[in-house]
């Protein structure tokens, strides 16, 4: 489980700052039609040239410290990675699923269901400390919720607590990409 929690919640909860919105919550203010008018032509752009050109252009542009790390531990990832990014962006649903995936409708609003009611006999809940995308507040609430309901929780932590910038996918793919967190959900 990816750890989001409603912006609903999070403002129950008494959420500030970063918890509160988050760099996904960046268009919590839109809604799904937003992405389906023409309002939002500048935002497919931007998502069509960073999903699209830039990364067969530029291969090496989401080459950071922490993906440098993660592909000194998962050889491949790297290459993977871009490769994902590729087959959503041009190859695959172009900007489209790029410019729903940030809409504060989509991720960020209730989901029709109430998140304090859910239970479950086991789930992994992973998050990166330090991330700006999904703050690691959403993770800590959701194992506390998990917990105290009975839940067995396995959590996977990873991530530069310092880095100040989104780093779910880097913090997290090489354990993907390696089984371990498949070894983990087989355990469960």
């Amino acid at each position: 489980m990816v750890p989001y929690i409603p912006h609903e919640l999070r403002q129950e909860l008494g959420f500030t700052g970063i918890e509160l919105k988050g760099q996904d919550d960046a268009y919590l203010d839109k809604d799904s039609a937003y992405f389906d008018s023409c309002g939002s032509c500048c935002m497919h752009c931007t998502c069509f040239c960073m999903t699209g050109c830039l990364l067969r252009c530029c291969p090496g542009m989401l080459a950071d410290e922490g993906t440098k790390r993660g592909e000194a531990e998962a050889p491949g990832s790297y290459a993977s990675t871009v490769k994902d990014v590729r087959r959503c962006g041009w190859d695959g649903a172009n900007a489209y699923g790029v410019a729903h995936n940030v809409a504060g409708g989509l991720i960020s609003r209730n989901w029709g269901f109430d998140l304090k009611e859910l239970k479950t006999k086991a789930v992994m809940v992973s998050y990166c400390e330090g991330d700006l995308q999904c703050p690691a507040a959403h993770a800590k609430w959701l194992i506390d919720h998990f917990q105290k309901a009975g839940s067995k929780v396995e959590v996977s932590v990873g991530g530069d607590a310092n880095a100040g910038k989104n780093q779910h996918g880097v913090g997290q793919l090489h354990k993907l990409l390696t089984g371990e967190s498949v070894e983990k959900l087989a355990s469960m």
